[in-house]
């Protein structure tokens, strides 16, 4: 069966939860939505790399073997050039010695996103500098996602569950939309899974 297939590696996501079959029986990639995601990184990478932070070994900031860049994403096709980095992490404040580096993990949320939906928009802003910021930057990718062209559904992906009280209360105006929050530590993750409706 033919497959539609976003850059170098398709996530086992797509296959899994049939939305391979959903794009090709229904001709939909995702076009008219944009993804919003939070998380702790989108490129430190190759900041760490020119800073000398060394990417191998337990400390290591690629220490699973795949250092690539969002440059290098583009490149393979696993990401489009027009993701909408609103705010990414202080890279080189991470926490060192007692914290490991960030890992990009907004990114790696992202080629997962761009599988699944390979039309989507795509915009990123950090969960790293506060509870307050982490607040902050649900209501500038809400605000971002809305102003992006999204006309029926408004998606964010949200690492852990803080920030519950401002998706409650984020009632933009225009249509129904909807945001998830899933816990990127599913033991002890409140909730692990929740699923916020809100107008747009």
């Amino acid at each position: 069966m033919p497959r539609t297939r976003s850059g170098a590696i398709q996530s086992q996501g797509d296959f899994a939860q049939n939305s391979d079959l959903v794009r090709t029986s229904n001709a939909l990639d995702g076009s008219g939505v944009t993804v919003g995601v939070i998380s702790d990184s989108y490129n430190c990478y190759p900041v760490y790399a020119s800073n000398g932070v060394p990417a191998n070994g337990l400390n290591g900031y690629a220490n699973n073997g795949f250092n690539t860049t969002a440059a290098g994403d583009t490149t393979s096709g696993d990401l489009p050039a027009s993701v909408n980095v609103i705010k990414d992490a202080t890279c080189m404040n991470y926490g060192a010695p007692i914290q490991l580096p960030f890992g990009d993990e907004g990114r790696a949320m992202m080629q997962i996103i761009h599988d699944v939906a390979p039309g989507a928009g795509l915009a990123f802003y950090t969960a790293e500098n506060s509870e307050a910021d982490f607040a902050n930057g649900i209501v500038k990718l809400a605000a971002s996602v809305a102003s992006g062209g999204a006309k029926n559904q408004i998606d964010l992906c949200i690492q852990g569950a803080v920030g519950n009280d401002i998706i409650n209360n984020l009632t933009p105006s225009g249509g129904l939309g909807s945001a998830t929050c899933t816990g990127g530590n599913a033991i002890g993750a409140d909730p692990p899974l929740c699923r916020y409706p809100f107008r747009r």
